[in-house]
Parts: C-alpha cells; structure tokens; sequence
C-alpha cells in the first residue's frame, strides 16, 4: 500500500530519532552499522522502530567483516565505509540519507548505481 506522505514523514522522524539517541542520546555512544529498510519495524500507528542495533559489535569479527562487505553490495554502504570497514556516525547517516530517498520515492536503492554516476529519479 501507498504511504501518505504524513506517515512517510512520521516513519522517517521515528528512525532520525533513534539514529540521534543512539549517536548522542547514550552515555556510551554507539553506532547502528547497518541502517537499511529490512532493520525497521512500523507498528500500527506508524511508529518506527529500529532494529540489529550494533550486531556488527556482538559477533565475532570475522562474521562482523563478512555483515559489512554484504553491505556493499545492497545500495546503502557509504564511500568511506567501503574503504574502511568501520562503522561510525555518519555512516550510519550516509545510510539513512538512501533510507529517507528510499521512503520518499517509494524505490529501493540500485545495487548497480554506485560508481558516482547520476541517478534519475521518477
């Protein structure tokens, strides 16, 4: 079914807002790693939820490297964390912008579009 675009916009606030306790609302600040559609949840009211908050930190690395090279494969793995591996805020906001785009046009991003070249959108 088609979102209106106050729920669009209600479910998008929900995921900023968990993004933003999870960057600065903590005591000990975490990432999320692995920000994408699949890891939200929208109840009945249109209230997001996150979900597989910091996964990447309670595996086992060599399981945790393997979670972050699928990222790079699926369309919301940011420039430097194809470089680096390391997860970290704005990472997880480079994620979040393809999330905000993926809600808005209601697409999911192109795994195939990622060498920096432009992209239209409908």
């Amino acid at each position: 079914p088609v979102l209106n675009w106050a729920r669009r916009h209600k479910i998008a606030l929900g995921i900023a807002r968990g993004l933003a306790y999870l960057h600065t609302g903590l005591e000990l600040p975490m990432t999320h790693g692995n920000v994408k559609s699949k890891n939200v949840l929208v109840d009945d009211f249109f209230v997001a939820r996150l979900t597989e908050i910091g996964v990447d930190k309670l595996v086992i690395p060599e399981v945790a490297d393997e979670m972050l090279s699928q990222l790079k494969t699926d369309g919301y793995r940011a420039p430097e964390l194809q470089r680096m591996n390391k997860c970290n805020p704005r990472t997880d906001v480079y994620a979040f912008g393809i999330l905000l785009l993926e809600i808005l046009i209601g697409k999911k991003p192109d795994k195939h579009s990622r060498s920096g070249d432009f992209l239209d959108l409908p």
